[in-house]
């Protein structure tokens, strides 16, 4: 009996200490070795401050860029979209009013009055128009009032036309019709497929109405205690914050209008990889929290937003890093603005400077960097393996020069280079190819040439390319080597 009673007492003190104990929902789902690239992208100071609006869309980096004109006539806005190579996909460029809503619907972007552009469209990632969604005569057509992002290949639209505003229209990806539905009033993009108007009852109160992209009814505030104005926020994962009328506190709710969080935030985020950072009502001080309202970060930090992973953005005195959700740090805090982690990659300004930031995972990241159509090649851990039949290099930067890696070749016709333990950058290029068209010609060893004779410069990596018979240096025997390959006299080796 004792035994027994010991039993059930050592059971109810393991229960305690796993409902006491802070709920880890991500810890140890990631071995993190986080890489931050320094890209060429550098952005200046305007009245003294780096003051950009950077924004990570699905894996790409949205920017807002202030650029000054004078002290006199101040300053006015560019926008430009960064991938995750740390390259523009679109060159910041001036716009009358701004990209829309922060996100990208099946690869399209909303912008409003860009460039000479006097009405909101869909574009590429490009920047170029998507598709023309005029579905009017000439001459009847003035504008688009409203335009929202795509969700499940469909999106809403609506037109002034001679004046008048129109239906509401369901489009797909091409720019076609689906429906139709009679407009209620200004409505609002509200996520997740959804759109929602501020609505009013029979007695003049007013509340939020949801709707789904085909135009149905899918549930109403009208019974909530919710702001009427700028009270709710956009769907995220599934929920979205509303705002208390009484108490001005921050909640949640889901996409059938329940609170699943109650109004007891002063500020809140948006979920991302399940998690929100939160701002607490009584200290002002951020944590952050699950989709359960279970606190996974501490209340110590100046802001915190939620990431994919469980890896966390916190600030603390002016300075941004990563931890994971036991709060311990993942990337320092020296960065003075870092996006969340999504889609694999995060983006942080640092000087001035921005750097793109991966997550390793114990393998190398290959830069194709030339003749990028020429090399076929697969990654496994620190080993590449190349199946093109052109010979090729692969090296690694230190100390300002790249260093070689040996091939080794295998049975079936591929080679291999297995990079050092700690290398997590390499480049590889077509063995001669200095210019970087994907082959070793002449004007590759016309550029040598001129480069020892001092006419010109070669860069760290036009070096590394240009050492066709490994000696270290790029210099008339590789010239030679790579003009008689050329005219088929030689063959250049692995």
């Amino acid at each position: 009996m004792k035994k027994f009673v010991s039993f059930l007492m050592a059971l109810a003190m393991i229960l305690l200490f796993a409902v006491l104990m802070p709920k880890d929902i991500h810890a140890g789902e990631t071995e993190w070795n986080l890489v931050a690239k320094k890209t060429d992208i550098e952005f200046p100071l305007v009245y003294g401050e780096r003051v950009y609006n950077f924004y990570n869309t699905a894996g790409y980096l949205d920017v807002l860029a202030p650029v000054m004109i004078s002290e006199e006539e101040g300053s006015y806005i560019q926008y430009g979209l960064i991938g995750p190579d740390g390259k523009y996909l679109l060159p910041l460029k001036d716009i009358y009013g701004s990209p829309l809503y922060n996100t990208i619907g099946d690869q399209y972007l909303i912008f409003d009055d860009i460039i000479c552009d006097t009405h909101q469209g869909y574009y590429t990632l490009a920047g170029e128009k998507a598709f023309d969604i005029d579905f009017y005569e000439e001459g009847a057509y003035v504008g688009t009032r409203r335009v929202l992002p795509f969700y499940n290949g469909k999106a809403v639209v609506q037109y002034i036309v001679e004046g008048n505003i129109s239906p509401i229209y369901t489009i797909d990806t091409k720019g076609k019709i689906l429906s139709e539905t009679s407009c209620r009033g200004n409505f609002y993009y509200a996520g997740c497929g959804l759109y929602f108007y501020n609505t009013n009852d029979e007695d003049g109160n007013q509340f939020y109405a949801y709707y789904d992209y085909d135009g149905d009814l899918q549930f109403t505030l009208e019974d909530h205690p919710y702001a009427s104005f700028a009270g709710t926020g956009v769907f995220c994962e599934g929920l979205a914050w509303v705002r208390n009328a009484q108490s001005r506190l921050v909640g949640f709710i889901d996409t059938t209008g329940n609170e699943v969080i109650p109004c007891m935030y002063r500020e809140v985020d948006g979920f991302i990889g399940g998690i929100s950072g939160v701002q607490d009502a009584e200290s002002g001080d951020w944590g952050a929290i699950d989709m359960d309202n279970e606190i996974v970060i501490p209340f110590e930090y100046d802001m915190v937003y939620g990431g994919e992973d469980g890896l966390i953005m916190v600030k603390k005195d002016g300075k941004c890093g990563f931890v994971d959700s036991t709060n311990s740090v993942i990337l320092p805090l020296e960065y003075d603005n870092l996006t969340s982690y999504r889609n694999g990659v995060a983006y942080g300004l640092k000087d001035g400077v921005l750097y793109v930031i991966k997550n390793s995972q114990g393998s190398v990241e290959v830069e194709n960097a030339t003749g990028s159509d020429k090399i076929d090649f697969s990654v496994e851990g620190n080993t590449v393996t190349v199946s093109s039949n052109v010979p090729c290099k692969l090296g690694y930067l230190s100390e300002g020069k790249y260093v070689s890696v040996p091939a080794k070749a295998n049975d079936d016709g591929s080679y291999e280079f297995t990079a050092p333990d700690g290398v997590t950058e390499v480049v590889l290029v077509v063995k001669g190819d200095v210019t970087g068209d994907g082959a070793a010609n002449l004007g590759d060893a016309a550029r040598i040439k001129a480069a020892f004779r001092r006419k010109l410069e070669l860069s760290a990596l036009e070096i590394f390319a240009a050492d066709v018979n490994s000696d270290g240096a790029a210099n008339l025997g590789d010239a030679a080597q790579i003009t008689a390959s050329f005219r088929k006299k030689f063959t250049i080796a692995w």
